[in-house]
């Protein structure tokens, strides 16, 4: 058996190994995911909770419109609120994207940190729009 060790970055650290063996150098946690549906008009319905001494990494967005969503679209917000779980006040956005009819946004290989007690929300300007956000707690 060798003995070595790594160190690097700004503030000389060595990465992680797990208990199953694994070196860790990219994403601490495996993702979960969160589920919220838009039913109402410009109405803010939260996603993802605040947890005490934790930010939310998000690590794949897919939000999916429904078959009532007008030819127009649906405009539709992902954000950031340190207000309330259905406050439609957007503290910091996260993506904003037009949702069609009976369409898909699916976008993963992300690594987005959230605000310390914030709340993760979704609105849109028509329903029902879908929103499902995977991702991880860490320390704050």
């Amino acid at each position: 058996m060798i003995k070595t060790q790594i160190w690097g970055g700004s503030g000389n650290n060595s990465p992680e190994i797990t208990s199953r063996g694994q070196l860790v150098t990219g994403d601490l946690e495996y993702s979960e995911f969160y589920l919220g549906s838009a039913i109402a008009n410009n109405t803010a319905v939260n996603v993802v909770p605040p947890k005490p001494g934790k930010r939310f990494v998000i690590t794949a967005i897919i939000l999916s419109g429904d078959r009532s969503i007008a030819t127009t679209g649906a405009v539709t917000d992902v954000f950031e609120n340190t207000t309330g779980p259905t406050t439609a006040t957007v503290t910091k956005q996260i993506i904003q994207e037009e949702i069609a009819k009976q369409t898909r946004m699916t976008a993963t290989g992300l690594n987005i940190l959230v605000s310390e007690g914030a709340w993760v929300n979704v609105k849109a300007d028509d329903v029902i729009v879908r929103c499902n956000i995977a991702g991880y707690y860490v320390s704050a």
